[in-house]
């Protein structure tokens, strides 16, 4: 099919295609994620706008991608655009997925320009690697910044949850059946739980030395996610008591564990209370037919070596042993590509890399949007 390719006005943000409309086009194509839809844009709360651009045939006018895209101020007179785990191509342009993504990055870069952007932030859907050659072509680079993560350990989710617990390393299998005899009971619950989720997340953070997501983000992020049914909380608890939570975000194939607390005391510890809790949400997701229980992100660096050596041997002492520990396999996604649309100076991406580490000013800012 010959197609010609028209852009159409801007859609703002109360428009219906934002809404259920441009959620239907993220769940007809095959890459589509939660990060897409429009609940997720709405539980970045209102310091992020939130555009979309639509790629339409001109012979039928039929849809065959798009992008949501997000637009923050990251630093004084810096703003930026980024586009979580897009641009989406559905299955009736896969015959020629290449012109549609130079199409659709076209729209992007051009909504950017209006609104004002400095520099734009692409990271491909998980599952399509076809659009990283066409962002390297146009001159992108693999950003230093990443906004998503590129790299995962997931769990697969095709057999019963015999087979699944088999599949746990030894120490696993024993923590979750010290769970059981000690009479951890793990529920799911719903948004009048959240305050008890910030207290024991708090706790978790201030024992582990990270930041924390504050109380009003978790209460945007049920409004946005929980109500659209997206986002659910588990709470595990010992003789009655509420000693840890956790929660999943779940959508199309993929179940993901995002936030996690506890409150550090003996009995909780000795009840391999933790254990229970992931063990609870990867049965969960197995029940509800999701394919993959995704545990976290991985450093992008460590993933490579631990693949690269065909073995869990690279994970042992690291902090994602835990993760590894149930079954799971270790996974690489696209990373994030960065475009500068207009001079910045050297208050960006010009400073030194080291700043741009997780523990440098760049590091720092992305972690500050992602919180809030």
């Amino acid at each position: 099919m010959s197609a010609s390719y028209e852009t159409r006005p801007a859609f703002r943000s109360r428009s219906p295609v934002e809404g259920p409309d441009w959620d239907a086009i993220v769940a007809h194509s095959r890459h589509g994620s939660v990060y897409q839809t429009a609940a997720w844009a709405e539980a970045k709360g209102e310091r992020t706008e939130r555009q979309v651009v639509v790629l339409r045939t001109g012979n039928d006018d039929s849809i065959l991608g798009g992008a949501q895209l997000l637009i923050r101020r990251i630093a004084p007179g810096v703003t930026a655009a980024y586009v979580p785990y897009g641009p989406l191509v559905l299955t009736d342009a896969a015959h020629k997925p290449t012109a549609s993504v130079q199409r659709l990055v076209d729209l992007i870069e051009s909504r950017a320009r209006d609104a004002g952007c400095a520099v734009v932030f692409i990271q491909p859907p998980r599952t399509d690697r076809s659009i990283e050659t066409v962002l390297t072509q146009r001159g992108y680079r693999p950003s230093p910044l990443e906004v998503g993560t590129s790299a995962g350990i997931e769990v697969p989710l095709d057999v019963s949850n015999d087979e699944m617990f088999n599949r746990l390393v030894k120490v696993r299998r024993r923590n979750v059946r010290r769970s059981e005899r000690r009479g951890v009971t793990v529920d799911l619950v719903g948004p009048d739980h959240l305050p008890m989720l910030h207290r024991l997340h708090t706790q978790s953070a201030r024992h582990h030395g990270f930041d924390p997501m504050s109380l009003d983000y978790l209460n945007r992020q049920w409004t946005a996610l929980g109500e659209a049914g997206y986002l659910h909380i588990f709470a595990a608890s010992i003789e009655g008591q509420v000693r840890a939570a956790g929660t999943c975000l779940a959508y199309g194939p993929l179940a993901e564990f995002k936030l996690t607390g506890w409150d550090g005391s003996d009995i909780a510890g000795r009840a391999c209370i933790n254990d229970a809790t992931n063990w609870a949400m990867m049965k969960w997701a197995n029940s509800r037919g999701f394919e993959r229980f995704d545990l976290g992100g991985l450093p992008r660096e460590l993933a490579i070596e631990a693949l690269e050596q065909g073995s869990d041997e690279r994970l042992r002492g690291t902090s994602s042993e835990f993760k590894h520990g149930w079954g799971a396999e270790v996974a690489i996604f696209p990373t994030t590509f960065e475009r500068l649309l207009r001079p910045v100076g050297h208050l960006t991406y010009r400073l030194p890399s080291r700043l741009l580490s997780d523990d440098g000013w760049g590091g720092r800012m992305i972690n500050w949007v992602r919180r809030t």
